[in-house]
């Protein structure tokens, strides 16, 4: 009866055992696809047209972590996953050239929901304080860029003597340097 129990007892170890890698072999692989797929959705978004280089790199190296936990715990049917996409796609297009007005407003309307999940995103994946930091800076020049090239529009001296006082003033900012936007944690 004892050696019958031993090896009861061995072979549920071994069953356990089993199990156990049987469960890193299926997290490992799941977390294999996780990686191509990030990679392969990054590497479209680079191939759609020109990408300034740190968002390349901010991509590359911080938003395809929350890509890869997005994948692999939910899958691309995943919220989590639509919304890293998304936020992605909305990352890309604001460092474009914003020629209309309309483009203009769009981007300034976008940002300060933008900044907020990209700053969500990096703290998911622990990204350092400095990183983000650097990285907010480094992006209101793109963004600044975008919209312009300027805060406001540079008056000639022969457009300020040309123009009635009202004209000469800038518009009001709608551009991505408003408090709202920064005051995000990085």
């Amino acid at each position: 009866q004892e050696l019958q129990d031993l090896a009861a007892e061995d072979d549920q170890g071994v069953q356990q055992q089993t199990q156990s890698a049987a469960k890193r072999m299926e997290q490992k692989e799941r977390l294999h696809v996780a990686k191509a797929v990030a990679r392969d959705e990054i590497k479209a978004r680079v191939r759609s047209g020109k990408m300034p280089g740190l968002v390349l790199k901010f991509l590359a190296q911080q938003w395809i972590k929350l890509l890869l936990l997005a994948h692999a715990k939910r899958g691309k049917d995943g919220d989590a996953w639509t919304a890293a996409i998304e936020t992605m796609d909305e990352l890309v297009w604001s460092v474009g050239p914003k020629p209309t007005l309309e483009d203009r407003r769009k981007l300034a309307g976008l940002l300060p929901g933008l900044l907020k999940r990209l700053a969500r995103g990096m703290q998911i994946v622990g990204t350092s304080e400095a990183v983000g930091t650097r990285f907010f800076a480094d992006l209101l020049k793109l963004h600044t860029e975008a919209m312009g090239g300027s805060l406001a529009r540079p008056m000639t001296p022969q457009a300020d003597a040309a123009a009635p006082a009202e004209q000469a003033r800038p518009e009001p900012s709608t551009s991505p340097t408003c408090g709202r936007c920064l005051a995000f944690p990085a």
